[in-house]
Parts: structure tokens; sequence; C-alpha cells
């Protein structure tokens, strides 16, 4: 249960986060949700993952349909991919990463906090 609310509550931050603030804000989000939300490592890295790639791919896709696959037929191009739906999950995967690495980050400084 604390893991699916760990995925809702850093996709739903992150999404408030980064209407007003850079795109970089993501790992604050992760981090504070995995601080706030005491999991073991691996578990915080897997939800500050998914929800970021589930919110930053949601977000992405409908972008790139509502201006009908311009921008990531281009963007494909420059990185020789041939299809453009793979900018979309790349998209995803970075701001995944970006989320899981500070989630976990927060995660393990509980864990050394608590030790002490």
């Amino acid at each position: 249960m604390r893991f699916i609310l760990a995925i809702v509550i850093t996709a739903v931050l992150n999404y408030v986060l980064g209407i007003i603030l850079p795109w970089w804000i993501i790992a604050f989000g992760g981090f504070g949700v995995a601080i706030i939300l005491s999991q073991h490592p691996f578990k915080a890295f897997l939800a500050g993952f998914l929800g970021c790639f589930i919110l930053w791919f949601l977000i992405a896709f409908i972008i790139d349909n509502a201006n009908h696959q311009i921008l990531a037929r281009r963007i494909a191009a420059l990185f020789s991919f041939s299809e453009p739906f793979l900018m979309v999950l790349l998209t995803g995967f970075i701001g995944g990463l970006v989320t899981g690495l500070a989630a976990a980050s927060g995660s393990l400084l509980i864990r050394l906090r608590t030790k002490k």
C-alpha cells in the first residue's frame, strides 16, 4: 500500500512542482517523498521511477499527439531513431531515472540516520 501511495504522491507532487519550477525539481519531489514514506531503497527507487515515468510519458504523449508528432519526428531523426514514439519513451525514462535515483538517495539517507 505504501508503495502505491508513494507512486501516486510522487506523480502528483512532480506535476504540481513542474508547473511552476524547472524540470530538475522532480529530483526534490522524489527525494522528499522517499524521506516521508520510508521504504527499502529499491522500492523507493522503483516508486520514484514509476511515478515520474508515468507522469512524463503521459505528458509527452499528450503533447506529441496534439502537435501530430512534428517535434518527435525531427528529434528522432537527429538521434537516428526509426520511430518518433521512442522519443516519448525516452522522455519518460529520463524523468523516471532522475526521480528514482533521488528517491533511492532519500531512502538511503533515512537508513543512515536511523542506524546512528
